[in-house]
């Protein structure tokens, strides 16, 4: 099988993908949050400084008290916003699929994929 047979598989799982309920959700949460300016900004502002720090230790700098406490106060409000922590749920249920998939994958790739959904229960 060529490599575009399997990109062309993968786009198809793709495509069910979006469709499930899992990363409906998922969409309905973050269109919740899209909407509020405040959850959309305080989740903006978190995914900035996030990506900041990641960077930084990535390339091996020192990632100062001040940075450590500036996401903790984000994380805490991020915490107690409503919205953003309704998208909490669909998230890990989608992860929880993305992870089903990917063991299936294993498996496959194996030899030993189990359809009775035994060992692809997590």
């Amino acid at each position: 099988m060529s490599t575009d047979e399997v990109l062309k598989i993968a786009h198809t799982l793709g495509e069910a993908l979006s469709r499930t309920e899992a990363w409906q959700g998922v969409l309905a949460a973050r269109h919740s949050i899209m909407r509020d300016e405040e959850a959309y900004q305080l989740l903006a502002q978190y995914q900035d400084a996030s990506a900041k720090i990641e960077r930084k230790n990535q390339d091996g700098l020192t990632i100062t008290q001040a940075e450590i406490e500036n996401i903790e106060n984000m994380q805490e409000k991020l915490a107690v916003n409503s919205l953003i922590g309704s998208l909490q749920e669909p998230q890990e249920r989608f992860s929880q699929l993305m992870h089903s998939i990917y063991f299936a994958i294993e498996q496959a790739l194996e030899g030993s994929f189990d359809t009775g959904g035994s060992k692809g229960e997590h």
